[in-house]
């Protein structure tokens, strides 16, 4: 299921020093980490770490002996975890969800909608508006300066600056339908359709001998599936609108119900770019493609591809380095055989 589950854009993690629960707000993540924490008295700590397409949280003791474990959300959307100062519930920050509460009960964290939020612990949009040091954000006035930019200024003694940029999306311009794509795959990659026809009348996930093909007619069938006791997995609205799903080594493709959602998936990578990565001059939203890096570490630099294009997303990612030249190569290669642009940038 896990393969199945859509993966967008992936965020590398990298090593905080600081454990939120002292209220230490970064410039980054606000209150919250992405390092080991420790709760306020010492007696747990979280880290947190990435499956194929979550963020698996697992709190231990402190004499190491793991307790309870949960995925949040997608790594792409992570923004930290931090502990309470007086309790061990553990709030998480994510860039389409929020700031969620998981409440700690008998050494099992469960997701608590109705927890209200304590004054001290910062978020990340929070700590970009702050008045001063005390934690309080400013009030907000909004003003639109043009058609490019809306400028949100605190009125605040100390007053910043915030440029959202602004941007209008649009479909790529390829014919090509899910079903076409599909075959054109099933058809290089040797796939035979007696054989996955049968393991999808069992199952709605046919996966080839050599895992470099997995399909999902029925992606919905997974999300009614019970969720393993502990993991606890939480997803976008746009996630519950999908209707199949198409992995190709690092190509991972997304059929919506319609093209609406599709839409909101490709404004979600887009916003989780601009507030996580760098968005290269290749990209042209307005015609349905965004090209972006993910340089939190300098050590392991992450490339994302998105495409919008009819009622479905294209979505690439791989970790930029020597070892993933020919990984790059297949990507080129995809691209070339589906008319989808590629970055010059990084080519080059």
């Amino acid at each position: 299921m896990k393969k199945l589950i859509t993966i967008l854009i992936c965020i590398t993690m990298i090593i905080a020093l600081a454990a939120c629960s002292n209220n230490g707000v970064s410039d980054d993540y606000g209150s919250f980490t992405i390092g080991k924490t420790y709760s306020y008295d010492g007696n747990y700590y979280a880290v947190s770490n990435e499956n194929d397409t979550m963020i698996v949280v697992t709190v231990y003791s402190s004499d190491d002996i793991e307790i309870f474990s949960f995925e949040p959300c997608r790594r792409m959307d992570y923004w930290g975890i931090c502990w309470e100062n007086d309790s061990y519930n553990i709030w998480v920050q994510s860039g389409d969800l929020g700031v969620l509460c998981y409440r700690m009960s008998d050494e099992v964290w469960i997701l608590d909608y109705d927890a209200v939020r304590p004054d001290y612990i910062i978020s990340r949009y929070d700590s970009w508006l702050l008045e001063d040091g005390n934690g309080q954000p400013a009030s907000l006035e909004t003003n639109t300066t043009n058609n490019d930019t809306a400028s949100y200024e605190t009125t605040a003694v100390a007053t910043e600056s915030i440029q959202i940029p602004d941007y209008s999306v649009g479909m790529l311009d390829v014919s090509l339908s899910f079903d076409e794509l599909l075959v054109t795959y099933m058809d290089l990659y040797g796939i035979d359709s007696d054989e996955m026809a049968r393991d999808l009348s069992i199952y709605p996930e046919y996966v080839s001998p050599d895992s470099r093909f997995v399909y999902a007619e029925d992606y919905q069938a997974f999300l009614e599936e019970p969720q393993p006791d502990p993991i606890i997995i939480t997803l976008p609205e746009y996630e519950y609108h999908i209707t199949r799903t198409l992995s190709l080594d690092y190509f991972h493709i997304t059929e919506y119900e319609n093209d609406y959602w599709a839409e909101m998936c490709f404004r979600s990578h887009i916003d989780t770019m601009i507030y996580r990565g760098t968005i290269l001059d290749s990209s042209s939203t307005e015609n349905g493609y965004i090209f972006a890096l993910d340089d939190s570490n300098p050590n392991l630099v992450t490339f994302y591809a998105s495409y919008y294009v009819e009622n479905y997303i294209i979505h690439y990612s791989i970790h930029l380095g020597n070892t993933n030249v020919e990984l790059y190569n297949r990507y080129l290669d995809r691209c070339n055989e589906l008319g989808l642009p590629t970055c010059d940038q990084i080519t080059d």
